[in-house]
């Protein structure tokens, strides 16, 4: 009798948390707002993960943005409200214009945006999406944040692209730190080892990067890795880990573990 009371005790304990760990799957679920959203991707993984994948969307979501611009350049013209918005109503818009326009935009994706995005399928192991929507806070913050980002990039680059006599200069440099954070290699004599400060990432770095692709975002420097979280440590020449990326990975596990 007593052993069947204290099994009846524990199955119902079992069943207890079972019922807990389901009420709490669900309502992390109910407060996701997004999660509707998010389940469209359902049954579509291979294609998300395609290296095609953010070409194709990338391609059609701009022209489907440009089309009706397009329309009021070339047929709205003579049109009272036209005239009114128009920024510079005075500049007509050609065909020769606007198929340069198209043709440049088509092969700057098929040349540019298409390889590397086959080059990261390939090289990048494959990242499968979480099965919880983000919130939608954490999904806000991070395009703004995204945009900011982006902003900052575009100044300096757009800047540079007008003082010529400097980009050449800025482009070397860029060259040689893109290619040495793609060599492989943890020389002695490489920028981030000299570097007292620790702000230079290197190879080593960035070489993390692509064993674990949601870390160590930054190219060239670490401050906006280790700001935001995303910094892991990486291994040095010879492949040996060093402590800290012991304790990252270990971290890692038990993250895991308890999820």
């Amino acid at each position: 009798m007593e052993d069947s009371h204290f099994n009846d005790s524990s199955q119902n304990s079992s069943n207890v948390s079972e019922g807990n760990d389901s009420f709490q799957r669900m309502t992390e679920f109910e407060v996701r707002v997004l999660q509707p959203l998010w389940d469209l991707r359902l049954g579509y993984e291979d294609y998300i993960e395609s290296p095609i994948f953010p070409v194709v969307v990338s391609v059609v979501f701009y022209f489907t943005l440009c089309v009706p611009f397009v329309i009021f350049d070339t047929l709205c013209t003579n049109q009272a409200w036209y005239k009114k918005y128009k920024i510079q109503p005075d500049k007509e818009v050609t065909k020769a214009q606007l198929y340069d326009t198209i043709t440049l935009t088509f092969w700057n994706h098929v040349l540019f945006i298409m390889p590397a995005s086959v080059a990261q399928w390939i090289w990048t192991p494959a990242t499968p999406l979480p099965q919880l929507a983000p919130t939608l806070f954490d999904f806000v913050w991070h395009q703004v944040a995204g945009l900011v980002i982006f902003d900052f990039q575009y100044y300096v680059w757009h800047m540079t692209h007008h003082k010529v006599g400097k980009a050449v200069c800025y482009m070397l440099v860029s060259i040689i730190v893109s290619v040495e954070a793609h060599i492989g290699f943890d020389f002695p004599f490489l920028l981030h080892n000299i570097d007292p400060t620790g702000l230079i990432g290197g190879s080593p770095k960035h070489d993390m990067h692509h064993q674990k692709p949601l870390t160590n975002f930054q190219p060239f420097f670490n401050h906006l890795d280790k700001i935001f979280g995303s910094y892991c440590p990486p291994m040095s020449a010879g492949g040996r880990k060093g402590k800290a990326l012991l304790d990252y990975e270990r971290k890692a596990r038990d993250c895991k573990k308890n999820l």
